[in-house]
């Protein structure tokens, strides 16, 4: 609160008894008279100052009066260039150890948010795996050296944050992260997306290097609003893009990944059921954004969405290994997989369309509806359908001799009814029997990167918790 200086104290009134001893009283009191007279004056000066008294004393001291100096709060950055690059690399180190044994508590001092979510989603799916059956963890780290940091400048009292395009070490695929101080002050990072194909966009920087941060909710730029660029990358998977996909964004590599999902999955069952997608309930509306040097911003969200796999009756859904976590093996007349996934979005100016650089995805829950009623599996029977008549056994089979033996070699060409198909295997498959099961393999996350395979990793979903390119 700013200082004030106090009022200025008026002077001591003069000692009584310090008239002349040796003036008479009528003396005495006429000086004391003509001695109030001014001062009654200068009280009224004082009081109307500002209307009619123009006393040479006060003009002066107006005059002279020292300007007051402004006491309005002045931005300052987030950190510093050498703190921030500290943070990165600290959080590689804490990531690989929390990573090794799943230490969610460990991982929890450096991360937060939707970004702490999809690890933990992660984890959830390594619970279900046996230890002796999971690959060895692979320690990765940023390259916080060459990083391209963009450090904003905030007021005094608000949330400070910091964003990064990042690469992890030995590869050259550039992913933007963003670093949030927490209530306790403490620095951890809540968002990654990796680039999908493009260049990093230009961020505008003062004289001394520092970014500055735009709202990204469209208080400051209608245009700048992650909320409506939400509903259009759910339209991108719902719809392929016919709706508000194309309406809020032009066509990049990573839209098309989402549209291209739609395309494919929605159809991948076939006459067996249908596949939705949708938007979820969101937890995570925070979002952040940068000027860039166009005008324009970057806008670093979340959104969440959902895929739906619902069959027809006489087939039932496995869960696959990743979802088994949360659902088991039971078998399924549906399964909805929720998605929690990091987007990057330029928006090159405020009227413009939004182009979508890149998104990270991963599966965080899982639901499902159990199948109502599993029809007899009878391995003599073959249906293609829920109303198919079981066939009868042919005559020959009966007239073979008492001690004739079928080949063992074809014991085993076909399952056996009640055994479940092969995991990771994508489509679906008629076993013997009127109990069919449609064996869903990965979702629909990218394995393709810029030029072809990626390097392998641990699973084909894109968790970045293990390293977004392992």
């Amino acid at each position: 609160m700013p200082r004030f200086p106090s009022h200025r104290p008026r002077p001591p009134p003069p000692p009584r008894g310090s008239a002349d001893p040796s003036a008479t009283p009528l003396e005495r009191s006429i000086r004391i008279t003509r001695h109030a007279l001014p001062l009654i004056v200068s009280a009224a000066c004082l009081t109307l100052a500002a209307t009619a008294c123009t006393n040479t004393g006060d003009a002066t001291h107006a005059a002279t009066k020292a300007p007051t100096t402004s006491t309005a709060p002045t931005p300052a950055p987030a950190l510093s260039a050498t703190s921030a690059r500290d943070l990165i690399r600290h959080y590689s180190q804490v990531n690989n150890r929390a990573n090794a044994h799943d230490n969610a508590p460990l991982l929890d001092t450096v991360e937060d948010g939707p970004l702490y979510a999809m690890s933990l989603g992660g984890y959830q799916q390594d619970s279900a795996i046996a230890a002796k059956n999971r690959k060895p963890y692979k320690p990765w780290s940023y390259d916080a050296a060459t990083a391209h940091l963009y450090i904003p400048t905030f007021l005094p009292g608000t949330p400070k944050w910091f964003a990064a395009a990042v690469t992890v070490t030995g590869t050259a695929y550039q992913t933007l992260i963003v670093v949030a101080q927490q209530p306790d002050h403490s620095w951890q990072m809540v968002l990654a997306a990796d680039l999908d194909r493009m260049p990093l966009p230009r961020i505008a920087l003062d004289a001394d290097g520092y970014a500055t941060a735009v709202a990204a909710d469209g208080t400051g730029q209608p245009g700048f609003d992650a909320g409506r660029l939400r509903v259009g990358i759910t339209d991108n998977f719902a719809t392929g893009g016919k709706n508000s996909g194309s309406q809020f964004f032009t066509p990049t590599p990573a839209s098309k990944q989402q549209t291209g999902i739609h395309d494919k999955d929605t159809h991948r069952l076939g006459t067996k059921g249908i596949t939705t997608f949708a938007a979820a309930n969101n937890a995570w509306n925070t979002a952040y954004g940068l000027k860039t040097t166009g005008g324009g911003a970057l806008l670093l969200f979340t959104h969440t969405h959902t895929q739906t796999d619902t069959v027809r009756p006489g087939w039932q859904i496995t869960p696959g290994p990743d979802a088994r976590t949360w659902l088991n093996a039971a078998p399924r007349q549906s399964i909805t997989d929720t998605f929690t996934c990091n987007d990057a979005a330029l928006i090159p100016a405020p009227a413009a369309k939004a182009q979508l650089l890149g998104y990270t995805c991963e599966l965080t829950g899982a639901d499902g509806t159990p199948v109502d009623r599993t029809p007899p599996c009878d391995p003599r029977e073959r249906s293609e359908g829920p109303s198919a008549v079981p066939q009868p056994r042919r005559r020959a089979a009966r007239q073979r001799r008492p001690h004739h033996r079928p080949d063992p070699r074809l014991q085993h060409r076909q399952p056996h009814p009640r055994q479940p198909p092969p995991m990771g295997q994508p489509g679906s498959r008629t076993v013997p029997g009127r109990c069919r099961t449609a064996a869903l393999g990965r979702r629909h996350h990218r394995v393709d990167g810029p030029s072809g395979p990626r390097p392998q990793r641990a699973r084909t979903l894109r968790r970045h918790h293990r390293g977004p390119h392992q």
